[in-house]
């Protein structure tokens, strides 16, 4: 626990710097955007240099978009209004490239989303996906990922697949995420 809270300060710090050109004041961030960055870092770590550097910019980028975006505050509102079973009964599984933009952008702003309503920071996973898509996580994929990010929802006890975000969201993030919540989870 205590080498988790002196790395999540380690992090943030570092993110803390690369937010000044937003010109926003600073949001504190929850454990969903915590664990993302240390999840990066911990690919930088395993990694070789392109993808450090691959990694190294997507947290130089990561604080900006999850400061920047703005969720439609009448759907946050709808998603803290749900039963509190509708987020503790799934498990979100993220797919990205630390190397793609579309990555940089989404997952941070997603991220955002599950943070504004508490999601639970336990019911999330990322994973880095190769650039050729065949590695997960520097391991042969054992599921096929065609686009990034590529976020997967599944219902906890059932162990299926509730849905999922492929590259862009239909809507928006929050709204499919409401439509995840409020018709996948039974």
């Amino acid at each position: 626990m205590k080498k988790v809270t002196i790395f999540s300060a380690i992090i943030s710090s570092a993110l803390f710097s690369g937010c000044a050109l937003y010109k926003k004041p600073m949001r504190p961030k929850g454990n969903n955007i915590i664990y993302l960055q240390s999840t990066v870092v911990n690919h930088m770590q395993e990694t070789q240099d392109e993808e450090q550097g691959a990694a190294k910019e997507f947290l130089s980028v990561m604080g900006g978009y999850y400061q920047s975006y703005n969720p439609k505050s009448d759907v946050i509102n709808r998603l803290n209004n749900l039963p509190i079973d509708r987020k503790t009964k799934v498990n979100i599984v993220m797919y990205g490239g630390n190397w793609c933009p579309d990555t940089h952008l989404g997952l941070p702003s997603f991220i955002r989303v599950l943070d504004d309503i508490n999601f639970p920071d336990k019911n999330i996973q990322y994973h880095r996906v190769s650039h050729d898509k065949k590695y997960i996580d520097g391991r042969k994929a054992d599921i096929e990922i065609k686009s990034v990010p590529t976020v997967i929802f599944y219902n906890k006890q059932k162990d299926e697949e509730l849905g999922r975000i492929v590259e862009f969201p239909r809507e928006s993030w929050e709204e499919d995420l409401l439509n995840v919540l409020s018709f996948g989870v039974q």
